[in-house]
């Protein structure tokens, strides 16, 4: 009994060792305000900054496997940021254009690299995004508030895994 706890302390401490080190990445500064946090197929996780446009991966004991760094326009307000069916990764941002906001969704695949991004938009309505989720076949789903003048509504849209829009959805809420 004595060898099995003596066993069980080691292997508590190399765990919390390793959870100690990635607390100290990630808290170097350098990933922004806004992170999500979120884990892998591969049982490990990744953190991405939605202010600063930074995702990692790491492993299940905290190593970092690869980070990148995204350089968007300055036009864009980055919302949502999920994990896809597939691996990889999605991010729902704001479009300004002038006068005019639209919804952004871009993919990422398992190793960050972007696969695509793409405007939605209705010229009559400004798009204000703040969500996105998957289906149980692996499609985006994302909903926006919108406007067109006074009026005020909400919008589902719903893509498929290559950002091709599947339908639209105006409601008012």
């Amino acid at each position: 009994m004595r060898k099995l706890l003596i066993i069980f302390s080691v292997l508590l401490s190399v765990h919390a060792f390793a959870q100690r080190k990635f607390i100290k990445t990630i808290n170097n500064g350098s990933y922004g305000r806004s992170l999500r946090v979120l884990p892998t197929s591969d049982q490990g996780y990744v953190i991405f900054s939605i202010d600063s446009l930074k995702l990692t991966k790491f492993d299940h004991c905290g190593d970092m496997e690869w980070s990148q760094k995204y350089k968007l326009p300055p036009c864009y307000y980055h919302t949502d940021f999920i994990n896809t069916q597939n691996g990889g990764f999605a991010l729902l941002s704001m479009l300004i254009n002038g006068s005019s906001y639209s919804s952004l969704v871009t993919l990422f695949d398992a190793t960050g690299n972007v696969s695509w991004s793409k405007s939605f938009n209705d010229p009559a309505y400004n798009h204000y995004p703040y969500t996105i989720n998957t289906d149980q076949q692996g499609n985006l789903v994302f909903y926006s508030n919108v406007s067109s003048g006074s009026n005020l509504y909400n919008i589902a849209s719903k893509t498929d895994v290559i950002g091709n829009n599947i339908w639209t959805t105006l409601y008012d809420h």
